[in-house]
């Protein structure tokens, strides 16, 4: 409850009296408050938490768990965040050392406590302070005046998820701004490759990255983990995998490195980076090889059976034998009503009625509608009215024939009897696959996520416990504010990949007409730190911009790179609502602890200020709590639970299911067909805007090489190590950063390397050292490891360029992308490594 008072807290880390020090010292413009009023009052023996108030929080990162956790107030300041006991789930009873740390990311010195101009040129670090008043009237005036020029579309808004909640994630009130005033939108291009190989497959109806939740591993018999460290980049996940081991679980990790999660399993292997979809290819050919498939399932459950037209790779229907059209079947004939969601995101059309499906049904020796086929034949060549077929299955199997174990182990580096033993475990259930970020990395990223599912598909092994295939469990609940945005209309200006406005502004076209982007309001995102090829991307976009706000409550890279900086409210400093994680399974109410420290607004407040300036005010009559209830209202979830605004106020958290959750129960899949659908029959983008595609190759999982991280690369002889990326359990996707305690632990961007390369340049362990391509370099400290596989650096992500001797890691990352999945290829990289002996 709000202000309950609670005995059990106290300041005691080492590390929380030298932030107070520091924070003493910090500079005028972005200075953090003294610490020490609070912090010296404590005395050895003083009892913990005595007076204290305690407010409920949802920690909320993009780390994608949402943790409930305990914000200590004294005298109105926080002084402690600690786990929330939840007396009924144990399994989520835990905090990690990010959500212990929040009382120094709010006091952080290097807090931003006013708006603040540009005055010298960008990224000169010289500013001034302003007033609100004075910000507010500068954005509007600017946009206005950019409108006027070059048209609506030349606003534009980038965001991503820089925190989990209806204000963090949805933002309802920026993108009602955004609707109004008729801008484009910028969206991240991050991390959704699995997801389109993976639901594309089965469908999107239950999610993104939809699989059993995590409790449910100990329930398999065989636990593969795809390049996935959860005790660093899913580490509230990671006791799951702990409890799995305990419980006699065969673990298998697949990944280039050794990793933490390796060490522990009972078996490790070793791939070569970016050849993840040839080792699942092979391992297709194996269980097919050798009658490992489950004929019933496949028959019952997947395309397997369906008839596919040779002339135009389509399924064979019947109004392709009456020789009418969709519209023209029969009365007769059964028709189905795909679902909408499913049917948007498989064809790119809304939802439409179709012709029935055709299948050769070996019992009665005839073609027959799928429904009702009583031994639908899975594999055969067929010609029907002139028009030659051949199974969905057929297509696979000639598809996978490519990759023999031992043609497969030349490409990934994967012993062909390793490959062998690998295909039979996958046979033998319950299986489990979890899937990490590392394979979809790569331009030919979704394929692996494509290849893998089918695994599940010919198997059978998913719907059931311990039989799973996906990316993570994603309970968050859906539709948060849908009507609040749109209320009065939405944008029609477009939507684009962040990872295509080069391509975009240097031409100047959109869509076959002329486009210009010249203004850009950035909130929820740091896309100087967390995107590829920033040199480029601040060449082509950035000092083409007019103006660019940054919102934010540090000096991040992007802001540094801005003309106005607004400061935002922290996390504890306002209302919010979490939908849960892949771990936490509540809906949380996120309390406000504390009043918004210096002269900070919350993003609501700060977009109804620009509003006003510009003349729309009338349109942001609703309050905070208006806008939660509305979002609660128009969530899936919350309307299941009976939940509402006040009730969830109240209740602080309610859990969103029962038992444990398991995807795809009794073989039920939200795509067009009902069933798995490892052939695609109308691929298409996940984020279009314009581009064309291989829609041939989309259709089954492939292989074909990443776009430059291949020893048959041209770059390869300049260039031959492959850069990987590591999560840290210390930041999150460019967050913490400047969090003095956690800089403690992580005090330098650092790079692993095996030993053998790094001596072959002259490279000392733990000194400073320069990775380097075309695009440009970096320096960070080298760190000897035998557990990174020779040819291959592995760099910890997101460091802020500040703490680097020179460059970033985001100046040597491609900007290479799959026109399909439009997703960052943080891997897909080459670089060569010296030593550094310039100056500090």
């Amino acid at each position: 409850m709000s202000g309950s008072e609670n005995a059990h807290s106290g300041l005691t880390r080492r590390g929380f009296l030298k932030a107070t020090a520091a924070g003493t010292a910090a500079s005028a413009l972005i200075g953090g408050v003294s610490l020490g009023a609070f912090a010296s009052e404590l005395r050895s023996g003083q009892p913990e938490n005595a007076g204290d108030s305690i407010y409920q929080g949802i920690c909320r990162p993009n780390c994608g768990q949402c943790c409930a956790i305990d914000v200590h107030v004294r005298d109105g300041k926080v002084v402690k965040t600690a786990m929330t006991h939840i007396p009924d789930s144990p399994e989520v009873n835990r905090i990690c050392l990010r959500g212990l740390s929040h009382p120094y990311r709010i006091y952080d010195p290097e807090r931003i406590k006013y708006p603040l101009r540009r005055v010298g040129e960008r990224g000169s670090g010289e500013w001034e302070r302003i007033s609100w008043d004075e910000a507010a009237e500068e954005i509007a005036q600017k946009w206005a005046e950019i409108q006027e020029k070059y048209g609506s579309q030349a606003v534009a808004q980038y965001a991503i998820s820089g925190g989990y909640g209806v204000f963090t994630t949805n933002h309802p009130v920026y993108l009602r701004l955004n609707n109004l005033i008729n801008g484009s939108k910028i969206t991240g291009c991050v991390d959704m490759a699995n997801a389109v190989g993976i639901n594309r497959v089965v469908g999107w109806g239950e999610g993104v990255w939809s699989t059993n939740d995590a409790r449910d591993v100990v329930n398999a018999k065989n636990l593969f983990i795809w390049a996935d460290n959860w005790s660093e980049a899913q580490i509230q996940e990671w006791r799951f995998f702990c409890d799995a081991i305990e419980s006699g679980v065969n673990t298998i990790v697949i990944d280039p490195v050794y990793t933490i999660t390796a060490s522990k399993a009972n078996k490790w292997v070793s791939v070569r980076p970016g050849s993840d979809a040839a080792l699942i290819l092979s391992m297709i050919d194996v269980i097919i090889s050798e009658g490992l498939t489950d004929v019933t399932f496949l028959q019952e459950h997947t395309v397997a059976p369906f008839l596919v037209k040779s002339t135009d790779g389509s399924f064979l229907r019947q109004s392709d034998l009456s020789g009418t059209s969709t519209a023209e079947t029969d009365k007769g004939d059964e028709l189905r009503t795909f679902d909408v969601h499913a049917a948007n995101r498989n064809t790119g059309t809304s939802a439409e009625v179709e012709s029935p499906i055709l299948v050769w049904d070996e019992a009665c020796g005839a073609l027959v509608e799928v429904e009702k086929a009583v031994n639908p034949a899975i594999e055969g060549e067929f010609e029907f009215n002139g028009i030659p077929c051949k199974t969905a299955f057929t297509l696979l199997v000639e598809e996978v024939a490519q990759y023999s174990p031992e043609k497969a182990a030349e490409i990934c580096d994967v012993p062909a009897d390793t490959i062998r033993e690998l295909a039979r475990l996958c046979a033998d259930g319950p299986v489990t696959h979890r899937m990490g970020w590392g394979s979809q990395s790569y331009v030919n990223g979704a394929h692996p996520a494509h290849a893998l599912i089918t695994i599940a598909a010919i198997t059978g092994q998913i719907g059931y416990p311990g039989a799973s295939c996906g990316a993570a469990d994603w309970s968050a609940s859906s539709g948060w504010a849908q009507s609040y945005a749109p209320k009065y209309g939405a944008s029609s200006s477009p939507t684009l990949p962040v990872l295509a406005l080069p391509e975009i502004i240097e031409s100047g076209e959109y869509g076959g007409e002329p486009f210009a982007l010249k203004a850009m309001l950035i909130h929820h995102g740091n896309p100087l730190c967390t995107s590829v090829d920033i040199n480029r991307l601040k060449r082509t976009v950035f000092d083409q911009l007019e103006h660019i706000v940054v919102v934010d409550s540090v000096m991040t890279d992007t802001a540094c790179y801005s003309d106005l900086v607004l400061p935002v409210a922290q996390w504890f400093e306002f209302e919010d609502i979490t939908g849960g994680g892949q771990t936490n399974f509540y809906t949380g109410f996120n309390e406000k602890a504390i009043e918004p420290l210096h002269e900070s607004k919350t993003d609501s407040d700060i977009a109804r200020l620009i509003a006003e300036k510009m003349g729309l005010g009338e349109y942001f009559t609703e309050t905070d709590a208006e806008i939660l209830d509305d979002a609660m209202l128009s969530s899936e979830t919350c309307q299941k639970l009976g939940l509402s605004y006040a009730s969830l106020k109240e209740s602080k958290l309610v859990p969103q299911r029962t038992g444990v959750k398991i995807a795809f129960e009794g073989a039920k899949f939200t795509t067009p067909s009902g069933r798995m659908e490892f052939y695609v029959e109308k691929p298409v983008a996940f984020s279009n805007y314009g581009q064309d595609i291989d829609v041939e190759r989309e259709r089954l999982p492939r292989f074909f090489p990443p776009g430059e991280a291949w020893p048959e690369n041209e770059k390869y002889e300049k260039y031959p190590l492959t850069l990987m990326t590591s999560r840290t359990k210390y930041q999150v996707h460019g967050q913490w950063f400047s969090v003095r305690n956690l800089r403690e632990l992580d005090p330098d961007p650092t790079f692993r390397i095996n030993p053998a390369d790094a001596r072959a340049r002259g490279v000392e362990d733990g000194a400073w050292a320069e990775v380097f391509n075309d695009r440009g370099h970096c320096v960070a400290k080298c760190i000897y490891s035998e557990a990174v596989r020779p040819g291959s650096v592995v760099y910890m992500k997101n460091w802020a360029a500040k703490y680097f001797k020179a460059g970033s890691w985001a100046e040597v990352l491609s900007l290479e992308f799959d026109p399909v999945t439009v997703n960052h290829c943080f891997m897909d990289a080459l670089v060569d490594v010296r030593p550094w002996s310039q100056e500090d």
